[in-house]
Parts: C-alpha cells; sequence; structure tokens
C-alpha cells in the first residue's frame, strides 16, 4: 500500500485528503477484493475513521475493463492498482497518525487488511516509465479510473454497519481509555 498525503495543514487548505493505493492478493479475483473491501473491510472502518477525524472515506474500485478502455481511448496511462481508497481528516496528520497504535486497528483492522491486501507492495515505477516512452505519450501525469463509493461523507456513514461491529467497536473503543 502507497499513502500520500498533503503537508498542508487542515486549517490552510482544507481537509487533509490521504490517498492509499492498494493491491490485491494474488489468490483473490478483482471482484473476491471489491467485494471484501466495501462488504467486510468498510463496516469495520468507520467507527474507528469516526472515531479519529475521518469526514470523508471513499473507495474507488479500479475495473479492468475501464481501465482498458480509458487507456485504450485516452491514450494516457494509467496506475495499475486494483482501488484507491481515499480519506479526508479533519485535524492533523499527527493526530491521525495516533488512530494506528489503537488497539482496534492493531487487532481488528489491520488483521483484516491480511486477509485481501497484498501489505507492503508498491506499483513498479520502471514499467510505467517504460510504457509512457513507448507509447510516446507527452505526460507526467498518470491518472486512475474506477467507479468511486463514499464510506463516509461530510461525517455522515453512507453504508449499512451492522450493531455487531458497534458493539464490537465500543468494547475496543472502552479498554483504549
Amino acid at each position: 500500500m502507497t499513502t500520500t498525503a498533503s503537508s498542508k495543514s487542515a486549517s490552510s487548505l482544507g481537509p487533509i485528503r490521504i490517498s492509499a493505493y492498494l493491491s490485491r492478493l494474488p489468490s483473490l479475483t478483482h471482484t473476491e477484493f471489491s467485494a471484501h473491501w466495501l462488504l467486510s473491510h468498510a463496516p469495520l472502518v468507520v467507527p474507528w475513521a469516526l472515531k479519529f477525524n475521518v469526514i470523508n472515506y471513499t473507495q474507488t474500485h479500479l475495473n479492468p475493463d475501464i481501465q482498458a478502455n480509458f487507456t485504450g481511448t485516452m491514450k494516457m496511462p494509467l496506475l495499475q492498482y486494483d482501488g484507491l481508497g481515499q480519506m479526508s481528516i479533519g485535524g492533523s496528520i499527527e493526530e491521525f497518525a495516533m488512530a494506528f497504535v489503537h488497539p482496534y486497528y492493531r487487532e481488528v483492522i489491520a488483521k483484516d487488511e491480511k486477509r485481501f491486501l497484498a501489505v507492503g507492495t508498491d506499483v513498479e515505477t520502471e514499467p510505467v516509465a517504460t510504457e509512457i516512452k513507448d507509447r510516446g505519450w507527452e505526460t507526467g501525469a498518470i491518472m486512475t479510473a474506477g467507479s468511486a463509493v463514499d464510506i463516509i461523507r461530510d461525517g455522515e456513514v453512507k453504508i449499512e454497519v451492522s450493531d455487531a461491529i458497534w458493539e464490537e467497536w465500543r468494547k475496543w473503543d472502552t479498554t483504549a481509555k
């Protein structure tokens, strides 16, 4: 997973938007990856994200057919990832970093990530640069094309999160105090 974020504070330019380019485990199909990320993982993330001042959480599920059509039609290179997760945070990056030491993240979210993410993999930049040169593209811009699913928008949960997940969250949140 690769993450990027603005170095500006939330107060100077608005909320900080953090983007994570995700690669699926090789053992999963793209459909299996997307289903797990949206239907199993996202509900686990919701209570934790709200606790740590995430005001928007969006998943972009990259579709190989859409990407092939985009590349052929637009004549532009695309990053080769399976998904793009984005979170806008209302506080500082330092405050948000504290979310990753919370026991719920370590024991619930991180363990679930190992079920579908190829953690620690990055896109190979050399093949992308070679493809840009070989195709004669004169752009440094690399884009992604897919369907975005808002999980949290303006602080409001946009998906179904079961009572059992909220109960599990309350158990972990209580133990962290």
